[in-house]
């Protein structure tokens, strides 16, 4: 089964199945940009001459650490079996949330569908009892999310399958 790259297996098994989405990659490239951008902007006049270059390229900084902040959200969702819960942690740079939900009121994963300028984007959810819906994922993506569905729904609903071909055992070193 392939999953998408966002989401990798921590742990599957037939009592626990945790899944995170980490963006190190795109939140490192971002505080990297901003820090250089505001080093020039603020220790090297020479590199930008110009006042407003310079108050352009510290605007540019910041934008880059908002949108680290923003979209390195990094995403742990944790099924347990024996405490019966979903639990998950949503955490960036300056906050952290959790979200616990009895795993008997979890009916199902879906891959939640947006249209947007003719192109199709989605997310993960998870469905509960009276037709309520938790998006895991705040963002829309324009990643398959049905096979991370279908994997979180197997270990829901059925005998537990092997784990994946594609995501490192757990423990393994990446």
């Amino acid at each position: 089964m392939k999953l998408t790259p966002q989401f990798r297996i921590v742990e599957y098994n037939e009592n626990r199945m945790v899944l995170r989405h980490n963006p190190w990659m795109l939140t490192g490239s971002l505080w990297a940009t901003g820090a250089v951008l505001l080093h020039g902007a603020i220790l090297k006049p020479e590199i930008f001459p110009i006042p407003d270059a310079r108050t352009l390229a510290a605007a540019a900084a910041f934008a880059a650490f908002w949108g680290a902040w923003w979209f390195g959200e990094v995403i742990t969702v944790a099924f347990d079996r024996s405490s019966g819960a979903v639990v998950l942690r949503a955490a960036r740079i300056l906050k952290a949330s959790n979200l616990e939900i009895p795993l008997k009121s979890v009916r199902s994963a879906h891959a939640q569908i947006e249209w947007s300028k003719g192109k199709r984007r989605n997310r993960l959810t998870l469905a509960l009892d009276r037709k309520r819906f938790v998006p895991l994922e705040e963002n829309y993506t324009s990643l398959d999310r049905e096979p991370l569905a279908k994997l979180m729904n197997d270990w829901l609903h059925g005998p537990v399958p092997q784990q994946p071909e594609s995501s490192p055992a757990p423990g393994a070193e990446d």
